[in-house]
């Protein structure tokens, strides 16, 4: 497979899915990249930073959207005369 310039996304779609847990097979599979660009983008990427960069957004991402949850259940109990107690 001959390897494709790179979109301005690519690097993040891959490193994400690599810290999800994505098998960089299939990684490549679905980008229609080869297994050794894959390989390589994680590699630099982990490398000059821009790994741990992503992996710091998608954590922060997911923190948000928790308490967000957390609130919206807790609202939705306080609607129906139920308490929750949580710590903020």
């Amino acid at each position: 497979m001959k390897d494709r310039d790179l979109t301005p996304d690519t690097k993040w779609i891959i490193c994400m899915w690599d810290i999800k847990g994505d098998d960089v097979k299939d990684t490549a599979k679905f980008l229609k990249r080869s297994l050794a660009q894959v390989t390589s983008i994680i590699d630099e990427c982990k490398a000059n930073g821009y790994y741990d960069m992503v992996r710091r957004h998608i954590e922060h991402f997911e923190i948000v959207n928790a308490k967000r949850a957390i609130e919206n259940f807790a609202s939705a109990l306080r609607g129906q005369q139920g308490v929750i107690e949580y710590e903020q």
